[in-house]
């Protein structure tokens, strides 16, 4: 990476032509082929972050560590990249645990993010039954209760056919970065973090197109107001993905 962040925290990579998604380290590699989703191939110990027992049957506890405060959220996701369940809160800092509960067998990727971290690991569920899939926050401790703990390293793997448009996004700190690609040979990709803050310090991905760096999500400053009513200086109106006017602003703001 270069510019304002030489590290990459993760890396989110979208098969817009077959709607699949995977989320990766800022290190890691991705296989694209006739694989999909992520396969265990080896074992390693990485920090932070465990899930056991692994195999599961029944409950899987996973403990990870946060290094700061802040809104963060814990992710299943199947051996297609879809995401299964989400849940997400404020965590303080410290050491947490959490219990998923009600997975199928099969095999499945966790993920724990923030701005300023992002942890997986891979369980391999054995369970002979499906019920209501469940992540639920067992207890916060201040203290550090490890230092390093072995884990399941991935490699990672995503069905790709040529030709297919991949959108690829590095996350570094509050820094985003969107890359377009349609790979036809082997590539390691370079992210450019580069500032894009508004004026109430709202950041935004940005992507370069050609030699100039756009906004590669709409503008969302300003306090919600509903479109019946007429628009003010400090305003916007939002919209969810269907049309609908939304206070959440997942698309942005709109203005006049």
């Amino acid at each position: 990476a270069t510019g304002s962040a030489t590290t990459v925290d993760s890396v989110k990579i979208e098969n817009l032509t077959q709607c699949t998604v995977i989320y990766i380290g800022g290190s890691d590699t991705l296989d694209l082929g006739t694989g999909a989703g992520m396969y265990q191939t080896d074992a390693g110990t990485e920090k932070n972050i465990r899930a056991y027992p692994n195999p599961v049957a029944g409950v899987c506890n996973i403990e990870f560590e946060t290094n700061k405060a802040g809104d963060a959220s814990i992710s299943v996701f199947d051996i297609t990249g879809k995401r299964m369940i989400q849940s997400s809160e404020f965590l303080r800092n410290g050491h947490h645990l959490y219990q998923i509960s009600g997975l199928s067998a099969g095999i499945y990727t966790i993920k724990a993010e923030s701005e300023t971290y992002c942890y997986n690991s891979k369980i391999v569920s054995i369970n002979d039954y499906q019920g209501n899939t469940e992540i639920i926050h067992k207890e916060t401790r201040p203290e550090s209760i490890f230092t390093e703990i072995k884990n399941v390293r991935a490699q990672n793997y995503m069905q790709y056919d040529t030709g297919d448009l991949l959108k690829i996004s590095g996350k570094s700190g509050i820094y985003r970065t969107v890359v377009m690609l349609t790979p036809s040979v082997s590539q390691t990709v370079t992210f450019t973090f580069i500032p894009c803050t508004d004026a109430s310090g709202n950041n935004y991905s940005v992507v370069k197109i050609g030699n100039q760096w756009w906004m590669a999500e709409n503008l969302n400053v300003g306090t919600f107001a509903t479109i019946t009513t007429p628009q003010v200086s400090g305003t916007k109106f939002c919209m969810d993905v269907n049309g609908q006017e939304d206070p959440n602003c997942p698309m942005g703001g709109l203005y006049e």
